[in-house]
């Protein structure tokens, strides 16, 4: 399979942002008065739009967050990032070169979204229109419809697609949309536990450096089931 398509996840794919996001999460929960301790939180929430945060926490400690949580989140997250926020290693060499169509699809907010990409200078390795945000649609991942909102603005069929997550949640969207995922373990205290549950959840393909990326493209051009 040669991917009309290769669509990234942003958080913990293209910059490092998942430490700071969680902890940035933990406190505004703990703020309204659920709290949960941040190992929780990563284990947990990671790669989740606010509005799932939002029904777990209303469902597990019975605490209705605000309309304004959302907002609050994405607010303290981008004021975070602006002293702390980098770019994923490999990701300036990778789509400095990258020779396939391309978008960012992320559960995050889409101010957020355009925000993080733009400090970690990433944000002119994609047009205007290749950029994605839960915002556009009505079911963030693990539900396949922002994957499948992507593929068909961009206008590619969703099994000539190539993922790139780095979470649980991302991998079965993107299985869910009929596409192929390769897990990413690079970013963060990515380890081996979390390398073998992505493959177990759907991935073709674990990768620990974005550089990889290229080989899993060819190795799937080739009829190779996996890379590693």
């Amino acid at each position: 399979m040669m991917p009309a398509l290769v669509i990234f996840d942003c958080d913990g794919v293209l910059i490092d942002s998942e430490a700071i996001a969680c902890r940035v999460l933990r406190d505004v929960l703990a703020e309204a008065g659920a709290v949960y301790d941040l190992e929780e939180v990563v284990e947990r929430f990671t790669g989740w739009s606010d509005a799932t945060v939002a029904a777990v926490v209303a469902e597990e400690r019975g605490i209705v967050l605000s309309e304004s949580f959302p907002h609050l989140v994405a607010q303290r997250a981008v004021a975070a990032f602006e002293s702390d926020l980098q770019a994923v290693g490999g990701a300036h060499a990778l789509l400095s070169r990258f020779a396939w169509p391309k978008c960012v699809a992320s559960n995050s907010a889409m101010g957020r979204l355009e925000r993080s990409l733009e400090i970690a200078g990433l944000r002119d390795f994609f047009a205007k229109d290749a950029v994605f945000s839960a915002d556009l649609v009505a079911r963030p991942k693990p539900e396949p419809d922002l994957h499948l909102h992507a593929a068909r603005t961009m206008g590619a069929p969703p099994d000539l697609c190539l993922v790139i997550e780095d979470s649980p949640s991302g991998v079965r969207a993107a299985r869910a949309a009929g596409m192929t995922v390769c897990g990413f373990t690079g970013a963060g205290e990515a380890g081996r536990a979390k390398s073998e549950e992505l493959r177990d959840l759907g991935a073709c393909a674990v990768i620990g450096n974005l550089i990889d990326v290229p080989e899993v493209i060819a190795a799937l051009d080739e009829g190779a089931p996996t890379y590693s």
